[in-house]
């Protein structure tokens, strides 16, 4: 199996996160690499060494969805959690990612801004008058 197919993407979660502060990383992985598969990607992809690799296969499971409730049964996947060596990391920190998270969930939750006295003027006849409409409105 080639390097670059191995590792599929990080896993995001709070335990993860936790977990990389001290020098564990938790990857979702091809079903079919072996431990073996991960260290190499790992080293040769991050440049790090890598002290001891645990995986596990989680099992897909059933989910109602959508109107019907039909069930749908999601895909099993194998998760491979990379021990690095003391004192290394693998490139961003975490206080790096938690601060692009507190970015993000700012821009969620900002409330809209919008010029109520315009959009009711137009859904309700005249609406309160502003100061461009007042003299043009009046004749």
């Amino acid at each position: 199996m080639q390097t670059v197919d191995v590792i599929i993407r990080p896993l995001l979660s709070e335990k993860s996160m936790k977990e990389s502060e001290k020098g564990r990383y938790a990857f979702l992985v091809h079903r079919r690499a072996n431990k073996h598969d991960v260290k190499r990607a790992v080293g040769e992809i991050f440049h790090v060494d890598v002290v001891s690799v645990l995986t596990t296969t989680v099992k897909g499971r059933t989910k109602r969805v959508g109107m019907r409730r039909l069930e749908v049964k999601q895909s099993p996947f194998k998760k491979a959690v990379v021990m690095l060596k003391k004192g290394q990391t693998l490139g961003g920190s975490t206080e790096e990612v938690k601060e692009t998270g507190v970015k993000a969930n700012e821009k969620k939750n900002e409330p809209r801004r919008v010029a109520l006295p315009s959009l009711l003027s137009g859904v309700f006849g005249k609406g309160k008058k502003t100061k461009d409409q007042g003299e043009s409105e009046e004749k």
